[in-house]
C-alpha cells in the first residue's frame, strides 16, 4: 500500500501572535517536526499477541513527545498523523527505487483501504491485588478513505493518578501512586474541499485539561471482621478482604 499513500507523523507546536497596531491582527505560527517511520517491531507494543501483524505497519522512531493545550488553546503542542497520495520523496525514504502509484490509480484503491491507527493503553484492574493493577491493552481505530474528501478525527490523553491504599493490616501505612495515560475519541470532521486540506484522512491528539484521580482502599483485618457479622472466622482468609474504589475528575 505505500505506493498508494503516504504516511506523515508530526509533532506540531503552534503559538498565537498578535500583531502590534491599531487592528492588532491575530495569526498562529505552525511548526512542524516530523518524525522519522521504520517498519514496527513486534515488541514495539508490548509483544501482545494482538499486534501479530504489526510488522506489516509503520511506527515514528525516537517517539518522544509533546502535549499541550486543545484545539482552541493560544500556545498547542499536538501530535498529528496523516495519510495522503503517495509522494516520491516520502516513498524514496522508506523504499528506494520504487515508484508511486498515479492519483488515478489510488483513487481505484481508496474504496478497498482501510487505515489502521493502534494505540497501548493502559487501564485500571480493580480487581487486581496480586500485580500490578495498572494493565496494558491494544487498541485498534479504523478509518474508511474516501474520495475528494479530507477527514479528520480528534483524540484526547488523559493523566491519570491512581493512589492504592492496600494494606491488609494496617491502612496507615504510606499509600501507593502511580499515573498513566488513556486515550478517547472526541469528534471528527469531514470536509468535501480536499484540495484544501491535501489530506484524505487524519489523527490529532491534544492534552486532556481533566486529570482523573482513581483511588482505591482496602479494609483493614479488623474492619473487615467487624463489617462481617456471620464470618466463619476458619475460613476467612486474606482474598475475604474488601475493597473500595472511588473515582474523582478535578
Amino acid at each position: 500500500m505505500d505506493t498508494y499513500f503516504s504516511v506523515h507523523i508530526q509533532q506540531i507546536i503552534s503559538e498565537e501572535i498578535i500583531t502590534k497596531g491599531q487592528e492588532g491582527r491575530q495569526h498562529f505560527t505552525w511548526q512542524q517536526i516530523p518524525f522519522e517511520l521504520e517498519k514496527c517491531k513486534s515488541e514495539r507494543l508490548g509483544g501482545n499477541n494482538q499486534t501479530q501483524d504489526l510488522e506489516t505497519m509503520w511506527c515514528p522512531k525516537n517517539f518522544t513527545i509533546q502535549l499541550q493545550g486543545n484545539i482552541a488553546s493560544k500556545t498547542r503542542k499536538m501530535v498529528v498523523v496523516e495519510i495522503h497520495y503517495c509522494e516520491q520523496n516520502v516513498l524514496d525514504k522508506l523504499q528506494p527505487g520504487i515508484k508511486c502509484k498515479s492519483k488515478s490509480e489510488s483513487d481505484q484503491m481508496i474504496t478497498k483501504t482501510v487505515i489502521a491507527i493502534i494505540h497501548k493503553e493502559q487501564y485500571f484492574d480493580s480487581a487486581e491485588f496480586d500485580n500490578n493493577p495498572l494493565k496494558n491493552t491494544v487498541q485498534v481505530y479504523p478509518f474508511e478513505l474516501q474520495k475528494n474528501a479530507s477527514q479528520m478525527t480528534y483524540f484526547k490523553i488523559s493523566r491519570n493518578q491512581l493512589q492504592l491504599k492496600d494494606s491488609w493490616f494496617s491502612n496507615q501505612f504510606e499509600e501507593q501512586s502511580q499515573e498513566f495515560y488513556k486515550i478517547r475519541q472526541q469528534m471528527s470532521t469531514i470536509s468535501s474541499h480536499y484540495e484544501s486540506y491535501n489530506t484524505l484522512t487524519g489523527v490529532q491528539y491534544f492534552m486532556d485539561e481533566n486529570v482523573q484521580t482513581i483511588q482505591r482502599s482496602t479494609d483493614t483485618i479488623m474492619d473487615a471482621f467487624s463489617q462481617q457479622i456471620n464470618l466463619d472466622i476458619g475460613c476467612f482468609t486474606l482474598s475475604d478482604v474488601l475493597y473500595r474504589e472511588s473515582i474523582s475528575n478535578t
